[in-house]
């Protein structure tokens, strides 16, 4: 009796320390997932860091996308003389900055030396708002330091993980797809919020595409056709580097990848590990550029360009 008395003694003990355990793992568990959602920009500040005031008195809104740019090298700066002279040429009233924007590892702190070599340097001569988002490489390092430096800089524009403007006949919607299903939510809540004439979302991951990356997940793709496909005029992305239109239907987003700020697809061997997308490619250009849009109240412009300042491509979109 006295054995199985300390044999019982002994069950007790153990399940109450396994149920600590338990208790213990999953706390870590939890805290570690929180702040790994943190360190994602999963969420959103109670309010914008800044406000956003365009100035734009025109009817018609003139914007370029440039993505995956931060690299501080060459190419980079080559594509950033070409943006200032095409602007000149044609007008530019800010740019649409997709994510990537600083290379390997992101920024620390507000006061890291990327910011300078990778930002500062390269578009000084370009005085134009950057509306920026997140990359997956920006999130390995301090993403919040991003945010904040628009209080450092006021060319640079992140007032939030996600957030919205207008600009002429435009509401723009920047999403923070590092973290895409608390992203889609409060984009379908923004976009609900502000009807105008054309919806435009940019981010740093891409719906469709035929590069590298490919389309995103299936689930995704269900989530994007049944809640935003015929709500959105175009979905602007980086993520794969190369310039690429794709649509689904004849209808509902139009498609626009603009990932080749800095990188590009010129090596023979990532060309040959590019995918297929279940959308239609109407076309896809394999190095450096940049995508430029001029959009009026019932007619959206656009037009991609080379390095050097040629249009390769372009198409436009009617109401």
């Amino acid at each position: 009796m006295q054995a199985k008395r300390k044999k019982n003694r002994w069950i007790y003990i153990s399940v109450a320390v396994f149920t600590i355990l338990v208790f213990i793992i999953g706390g870590w568990s939890a805290l570690h997932l929180n702040q790994s959602l943190d360190a994602k920009g999963c969420f959103q500040l109670p309010e914008d860091l800044v406000d956003i005031d365009l100035p734009i008195k025109e009817s018609n809104v003139r914007f370029l996308a440039i993505g995956d740019a931060g690299t501080g090298g060459e190419d980079q700066r080559l594509l950033a003389a070409t943006i200032k002279k095409t602007c000149k040429d044609i007008g530019c009233d800010f740019v649409l900055y997709l994510g990537d924007n600083f290379y390997p590892h992101g920024v620390n702190s507000v006061s890291d030396p990327l910011f300078k070599h990778q930002f500062e340097d390269i578009y000084r001569e370009l005085e134009l708002p950057f509306f920026s988002v997140l990359g997956n490489h920006d999130n390995q390092g301090n993403s919040k330091a991003q945010i904040y430096y628009s209080l450092k800089n006021l060319k640079w524009k992140m007032p939030n993980f996600n957030y919205g403007f207008s600009a002429g006949p435009v509401d723009f919607f920047a999403v923070n797809t590092n973290c895409a299903p608390s992203g889609m939510s409060k984009l379908h809540g923004m976009i609900s919020e502000k009807p105008n004439t054309w919806n435009v979302v940019f981010g740093h991951h891409t719906i469709f595409s035929s590069g590298i990356h490919g389309d995103t997940v299936f689930l995704m793709r269900q989530i994007w056709k049944a809640f935003f496909h015929d709500q959105v005029d175009f979905y602007i992305s980086g993520h794969d580097h190369e310039l690429e239109h794709l649509r689904i239907d004849t209808t509902g987003a139009d498609y626009i990848v603009s990932g080749a700020g800095g990188k590009h697809y010129r090596n023979p061997t990532d060309r040959s590990a590019v995918k297929s997308s279940i959308a239609e490619s109407r076309f896809v250009y394999q190095d450096n550029g940049f995508v430029w849009f001029n959009a009026g109240s019932r007619r959206i412009e656009i037009r991609y360009y080379d390095s050097g300042g040629q249009v390769i491509y372009r198409f436009t979109k009617k109401k």
